[in-house]
């Protein structure tokens, strides 16, 4: 395929989306004033309904000065975007950097949220918004981690990750009246179960066979909850391949997390799975017909043998571990973003991270067999340290199943640049993999 994104009859102005230069002139239209730069954060593609595209646009305030400014559009169809608009109007509005709080195009149906403003998720205003923050944790998170008695302070916030109407973190920096300072990062998500997600950390956190940030405080009627920030550096951030060495420490602290109990949470189930499949076959179809037969057979071959993993050991997910989810500290490795942790087969999370690591190879456009070394010391050292033993047929079906509900199918609807055309690829290999769980052959198998 030679199309970088999606062509998508619903969607036409989707390839304008994505297009920086183009959606400058759009921004500077509606706020009447120039976009001096624009930078695509973040896009949710739901084919043939709508897509979700966020940008950090930088504008000039009226000293001269660069700022930062957030927005989030939606791309509609049949003039959902008004529809959407007007459901806006009747909410309290916050006022922006940029001017308003909402905005619209109806010529290109697109409807545009301006951070601080989102339809689902009020803690992002809070985040911005100094004395409503102060009396929504921050205080309180204050007065925790410092033993001085209560002094003044300050706090500078700066957003770091915003999923529109789904979820947000921010880094919160502290400095007291002495000088002494921290980093705090506050979390939100539209589902507020902020205090759920705290009780798993505090659960986590107690376990001293591997390190996660510290769990301060939560406060449900504010939507946020509050932690320290590690200081090292992601093993996504390495520019190579890990070593055997690092790669049996991960296989250690899986081992640690999957036994650590936890309070009740979200739970994996062979239903849940079936239906998470057919569903990212049924979008991918949507998207490129031409990848059907594939995908057929690939959900085929899944939905035949997902008895495999039946009785498998349940286990304490992480939910969306990777190297970008793994920290070097100085005090060793840690595992960070808990928002997603589930009960589940603990084989489930080991697949997730061997289609990661193929996944990867794909990216960068390695021979994808690389990826075993390391994975083979990882599972070594997990079963060596506790973790749960699987048969090569399970871990085969996982992998499969990983690669693609999570690699495929994220590569297709996220659109960052270079994953699409990978799509086709990661299917196939997909399917090789689960073909191969009955006996062992080469996993990296390339069949496109």
């Amino acid at each position: 395929m030679n199309n970088p994104w999606p062509l998508d009859p619903a969607l036409p102005h989707l390839a304008r989306a994505v297009d920086t230069p183009s959606m400058m002139r759009v921004f500077s239209g509606l706020l009447n004033r120039d976009v001096v730069a624009c930078q695509i954060d973040r896009v949710k593609y739901r084919p043939r309904q709508n897509a979700t595209v966020s940008y950090a646009l930088t504008l000039l305030d009226r000293r001269g000065v660069r700022v930062v400014q957030p927005v989030a559009t939606r791309w509609c169809q049949a003039g959902d975007a008004s529809r959407r608009l007007a459901r806006a109007a009747q909410r309290p509005a916050v006022a922006t950097q940029a001017g308003p709080a909402w905005s619209l195009d109806a010529g290109l149906d697109v409807f545009v949220a301006w951070a601080p403003n989102d339809l689902k998720l009020p803690a992002l205003a809070t985040l911005f918004d100094g004395e409503r923050l102060r009396q929504n944790g921050l205080s309180d998170a204050v007065e925790a981690i410092f033993p001085t008695p209560a002094q003044p302070y300050w706090h500078q916030t700066t957003l770091v990750q915003w999923a529109p109407e789904h979820r947000v973190c921010a880094k919160v920096e502290v400095t007291l009246d002495d000088g002494q300072r921290a980093a705090l990062f506050a979390k939100a998500d539209s589902e507020n179960v902020v205090e759920t997600t705290f009780a798993v950390h505090q659960a986590l956190h107690a376990n001293s066979a591997f390190l996660t940030a510290v769990p301060v405080t939560c406060l449900g009627g504010s939507g946020l909850y509050w932690q320290t920030a590690l200081q090292g550096q992601s093993l996504a951030e390495l520019d190579r391949d890990l070593s055997s060495d690092e790669a049996s420490q991960v296989g250690a602290l899986m081992a640690a997390f999957h036994a650590t109990e936890v309070p009740s949470t979200r739970t994996v189930t062979l239903e849940g799975m079936r239906h998470q499949r057919h569903e990212a076959a049924q979008r991918l179809r949507l998207i490129d017909p031409t990848w059907w037969p594939t995908l057929s057979a690939l959900v085929s071959e899944l939905d035949q043998h997902e008895g495999c993993i039946d009785n498998h050991a349940m286990a304490t997910l992480h939910g969306d571990l990777h190297r970008g989810n793994l920290m070097n500290t100085a005090q060793g490795l840690a595992v960070i973003d808990l928002d997603s942790v589930r009960r589940g087969p603990a084989v489930m999370e080991l697949g997730s991270w061997l289609a990661d690591s193929f996944y990867m190879a794909h990216l960068a456009q390695k021979d994808p067999a690389t990826s075993l070394a390391h994975g083979d010391a990882l599972l070594r050292n997990y079963t060596a340290c506790g973790g749960a033993r699987t048969s090569h047929k399970a871990l085969a079906w996982a992998t499969a199943q990983q690669l693609l509900c999570q690699r495929a199918h994220r590569c297709a609807v996220n659109l960052k640049p270079g994953r699409y055309p990978l799509v086709p690829r990661l299917i196939q290999h997909a399917l090789a993999v689960a073909r191969c769980g009955s006996a062992k052959t080469n996993w990296a198998v390339e069949t496109a």
